[in-house]
């Protein structure tokens, strides 16, 4: 079956020939293949058909055109293919109506650049949200400061940049209708402001961040289980949140090779349902050093921390890890989040990286399968093993695969994730 996105397909057309016809004695400046392949073992076969993606892949291609009078254009195609083999389901979802606009203007002693469109957005260290979506977006740059802002919304997204697991509400979000395959958080209103201030104390830089989310679903799709069978009901319900970031990092003193990072986080979130309103707010802890052994080779730690507050644990925090994009919707209470890095640049002109990521609990695990303790029994542990490189001229590889388990016994779930990406420039 193919089912096809609903979006801004004539405007996205229309961009695109507007390019085409203004730049037709010049080549494409550059274009870029990425593609995800993911593969989800079960333990229990009772729960993989409504839990998991058994397969998928999710090619995306990107074309950037010349730059003109100033402004940069690109055109981009996704694509996401699902196949489930036990139950023999296999669905495709394809997008070719995406694009980006981008143009920089002078600004004070520096300059300012705006995007609409397909637009990459983060967070300061590109920890809380790291994903493609759809929306405006500024940065400025001056000498002293560097300050960007965004406007998206989450529900154009479908290609998949998820190595391994979504969070339970994209589940019921994808579920709800047979196109409905997001990224991260769907139907969503995100707003972010970021701020940087380099070597703001001696050589010490300070960094704070702001990002809103709005829940704009009307309905979600709730599984409900007893010990003969399941019942799916429709939940009206709206999650909104907010988080709030700060941290200094830099050198230590009398140090040139050696890292540090501090920072705090408070996060705050609104669930409504037809019942009663819920608010959950929480902190944590964000430290970690990075030490450049040689010119060559980088070791990096990172350890968060949130301590358990009397208001209970939000079952909204995802339990996606590495390169997942999942806007946090909940908070680090009761968790522990350790993380190891290394990076090895063994040729000139490539890099080899590895890396182990985990989300601990001091809980014992649940054996209930409710949708609270879908998101709150993990302790899950991610290794990740890569490289990149230039192979020749402009032709850039990136190459990396992922391994996921989590520590539920009797349903443990096992990830395998390959992800290839190519650049060309010409």
């Amino acid at each position: 079956m193919f089912f096809s996105t609903k979006k801004i397909k004539f405007l996205s057309l229309l961009f695109c020939l507007l390019f085409l016809f203004a730049i037709p004695a010049q080549r494409v400046y550059s274009f870029e293949l990425d593609c995800d392949y993911g593969l989800r073992l079960d333990t229990n076969d009772a729960m993989s058909d409504l839990y998991s993606y058994q397969r998928r892949l999710s090619p995306w291609l990107t074309i950037k055109f010349p730059v003109l009078n100033g402004v940069q254009f690109d055109a981009q195609a996704s694509g996401y293919i699902r196949y489930n083999p036990k139950s023999d389901i296999f669905r495709p979802l394809f997008d070719v109506d995406v694009f980006r606009v981008m143009t920089a203007v002078p600004f004070l002693n520096g300059r300012t650049t705006f995007e609409l469109g397909r637009i990459h957005m983060q967070d300061t260290r590109g920890m809380v949200i790291n994903q493609a979506v759809d929306g405006l977006g500024m940065h400025i740059t001056l000498p002293r400061m560097l300050m960007d802002l965004y406007a998206v919304y989450t529900g154009w997204t479908n290609h998949f940049t998820t190595n391994t697991l979504l969070s339970s509400d994209d589940i019921a979000d994808a579920s709800n209708k047979k196109d409905r395959y997001y990224a991260f958080g769907a139907r969503r209103l995100v707003l972010e402001h970021t701020v940087y201030f380099p070597q703001f104390f001696g050589r010490a830089d300070v960094y704070g961040d702001m990002i809103a989310n709005v829940d704009l679903r009307k309905k979600i799709q709730e599984w409900k289980w007893t010990k003969k069978f399941a019942k799916q009901t429709e939940v009206k319900e709206e999650v909104h949140s907010i988080y709030l970031g700060s941290g200094i990092m830099g050198p230590f003193a009398k140090s040139n090779n050696v890292y540090y990072h501090l920072g705090g986080v408070i996060e705050y979130l609104f669930r409504q349902t037809p019942k009663k309103a819920e608010g959950y707010i929480s902190g944590y802890f964000d430290g970690g050093i990075k030490w450049m052994i040689d010119p060559t080779m980088q070791l990096s730690s990172r350890v968060q921390w949130g301590p358990k507050n009397k208001e209970g644990q939000s079952e909204y925090r995802p339990i996606t890890y590495k390169s997942a994009g999942i806007l946090y919707e909940g908070s680090f209470n009761g968790l522990l989040k350790p993380e190891l890095e290394f990076k090895w640049k063994f040729k000139p002109k490539w890099v080899f990286n590895t890396g182990i990521y985990s989300y601990l609990t001091p809980k014992p695990v649940k054996t209930g399968f409710t949708r609270a303790s879908f998101e709150s029994i993990y302790k899950y542990t991610e290794f990740l093993i890569g490289t990149n490189g230039v192979v020749a001229g402009d032709v850039q590889l990136t190459g990396e695969f992922v391994y996921g388990q989590d520590s539920h016994r009797a349903n443990r779930h096992r990830d395998f994730a390959l992800r290839l990406n190519c650049q060309v420039g010409f």
